[in-house]
């Protein structure tokens, strides 16, 4: 009979595991479907509508894309070199949702410094083709540099 009560319960302590809903997650922990927006190095940072481009990379054997981002109007015919992107992302040139091979770069437009890690961000690539329609989350764990949204901007290569 010990048994039995011990093989139920060890069954109700399963069962309650595995219906724990993800009522913790918070907004800041999930990809929003709202233009981007964040802050970087303390500034409030939202993406403009015309604000960045999307250009190609083979990195370590991996085709990938860079997103630059930026609060203003931009267009293909500008470099990255000779405009000031505050946020610019690695990610796999691949439709899907991609935690591995990414990085994030942020740069303060107010001085050289910058941050940038590789692999903690999330970006889901939902179209690649004249333009890059996709959604980043890059949480505050960067020195308090954090970006969640959605981005379109223009593939220029």
């Amino acid at each position: 009979m010990k048994k039995l009560l011990y093989g139920i319960s060890a069954m109700l302590l399963l069962l309650n595991f595995s219906c724990v809903s993800d009522e913790d997650t918070t907004e800041e922990e999930t990809l929003s479907n709202n233009p981007v927006t964040g802050t970087v190095f303390g500034r409030t940072f939202t993406v403009n509508p015309d604000g960045g481009k999307a250009s190609n990379i083979l990195s370590n054997g991996v085709e990938g894309v860079y997103i630059y981002l930026t609060a203003t109007s931009v267009g293909c015919g500008l470099e990255p070199e000779t405009f000031e992107y505050p946020v610019i992302i690695f990610a796999p040139r691949a439709i899907g949702t991609h935690t591995t091979n990414t990085s994030i770069l942020f740069k303060d437009l107010e001085s050289d410094d910058f941050v940038s890690a590789t692999g903690q961000i999330t970006v889901e690539i939902i179209s690649v083709g004249d333009t890059v329609v996709g959604r980043v989350l890059a949480p505050a764990s960067f020195y308090d540099n954090h970006i969640n949204g959605r981005f379109e901007v223009p593939y220029c290569n």
